[in-house]
C-alpha cells in the first residue's frame, strides 16, 4: 500500500510578487529534475496548479502571473 499527497509551497501575501513569480518559474521550470532527486516534489505539476481540484486557493499573485502565462 502506498499514501501520496500533494506538493505545495506557501509564500506570505507581503512577499513581493516579483519575487514569488521567479521561485514559482525556476520551481516549474527545474520540475523534472527536482522529481528525480526528491520525493517531495514527486506530484509537483503545473497541470495541478491549473486544475478544478485547486480552482479555489488563494494563490499568491506572483504564482497566478506565473499560470496566466502557461
Amino acid at each position: 500500500s502506498a499514501m501520496s499527497t500533494f506538493s505545495f509551497l506557501y509564500a506570505n501575501k507581503s512577499l513581493a510578487q516579483k519575487k514569488v513569480y521567479k521561485l514559482a518559474k525556476a520551481a516549474y521550470s527545474k520540475a523534472p529534475a527536482l522529481k528525480a532527486k526528491n520525493s517531495f516534489w514527486k506530484l509537483f505539476s503545473i497541470n495541478d496548479a491549473k486544475s478544478k481540484t485547486f480552482a479555489k486557493l488563494d494563490y499568491h499573485p506572483g504564482v497566478q502571473k506565473l499560470l496566466k502565462e502557461k
